[in-house]
């Protein structure tokens, strides 16, 4: 835990506490089985324009509401085609967020002005039991600056929008570790347009064909170019011994398994199992980002079906790093 004083006066493990807060129009953010969520009634304009100030998110960056029964719904969407209603049979409670078609009364701010909401359920105890005292659905993006590393802690959370939240929900969080997977309902086939822990070949297994998206979509959430980044320059890599003669400074490195590494560098070792190097790449990205490092590096990961969401998220995680970087770009340019 956190040994600022302050720290106690915002995280607390308080449902009613929470929801009170949420129904008098403020932002709590709240854990899940994939990231910290930055919540606020999805029913209230005001509390969903603090969400998207206090992350300094554009408005055009739609929102993901959360729901915590299947009557809330009725609420949002239009119409559950037949396949979005075998999904969340199978996969809800979870790490699955669903497009389908939004009614007209639906606050256009957290839709950012689409025909389509995005929905999902979930799999935590502590939040799904703050949106039913709350009875009523909560928008939840990322607890975190648009953009920067998102949360899977209440440290984390707090490190970065202490200033803006009334609480900060604290449960067991992160089991996935990364964000949902997005599944676009309306087309046919159904479209996976952000990966996450449910795969194109998970969905195959109960008889549902979905294709990944060909191109980034810049109104899905978490889709741009450059997302998910930490403060200091990171890059991806393939790792060799020659990197201990090119690269000079203090420099973190997240490895799939333990490497012999200069003295004046840091290192984490994950796994070299898919899901469980997810679990644990923000908290590793968030420890380095934390310690005044002149370069993070990351050595890559395997580039089948299973790690393509990590691949995804660390590919938008360094993607500006040669632009910003030219210098240690260089350096690293043949690894």
């Amino acid at each position: 835990m956190s040994s600022d004083p302050l720290f106690n006066n915002i995280v607390s493990s308080d449902i009613i506490q929470a929801s009170n807060y949420i129904l008098a129009g403020d932002l709590v953010a709240f854990p899940s089985e994939t990231v910290y969520g930055l919540g606020a009634d999805a029913s209230n304009c005001a509390a969903v324009a603090k969400v998207f100030a206090a992350k300094g998110r554009p408005r055009s960056h739609p929102l993901i509401v959360h729901i915590s029964n299947l009557k809330q719904l009725d609420q949002f969407v239009t119409q559950i085609p037949p396949l979005a209603a075998k999904l969340m049979q199978l996969y809800w409670p979870g790490p699955l967020t669903l497009i389908l078609p939004k009614k007209p009364n639906v606050l256009s701010e957290a839709s950012a002005g689409l025909a389509t909401i995005a929905v999902r359920m979930p799999d935590n105890a502590a939040t799904l039991q703050l949106i039913e005292h709350c009875q009523r659905p909560l928008v939840g993006p990322s607890a975190n600056s648009f953009g920067k590393i998102s949360p899977t802690s209440a440290e984390h959370v707090y490190h970065d929008l202490k200033d803006t939240v009334a609480q900060i929900l604290l449960a067991n969080c992160a089991q996935i570790g990364i964000e949902s997977t997005i599944v676009d309902c309306t087309k046919k086939p159904i479209t996976i347009l952000r990966p996450g822990a449910i795969t194109a070949s998970m969905l195959a297994t109960n008889g549902i064909k979905a294709e990944y998206a060909a191109q980034l979509q810049a109104q899905v959430p978490g889709n741009l170019k450059s997302h998910y980044a930490p403060n200091t320059p990171t890059a991806l890599i393939n790792y060799s011994k020659e990197l201990h003669e090119h690269i000079k400074g203090r420099v973190g490195y997240i490895g799939l398994q333990p490497t012999i590494i200069p003295n004046n560098w840091k290192q984490i070792c994950l796994s070299q199992t898919a899901n469980i190097y997810a679990q644990k790449i923000y908290n590793a990205l968030q420890t380095f980002d934390q310690q005044q490092l002149d370069l993070i590096l990351i050595e890559r990961p395997p580039q089948d079906e299973s790690w393509r969401a990590i691949n995804d998220r660390l590919k938008k995680a360094t993607a500006d790093f040669a632009l910003k970087n030219p210098a240690l770009a260089a350096s690293v340019a043949h690894f």
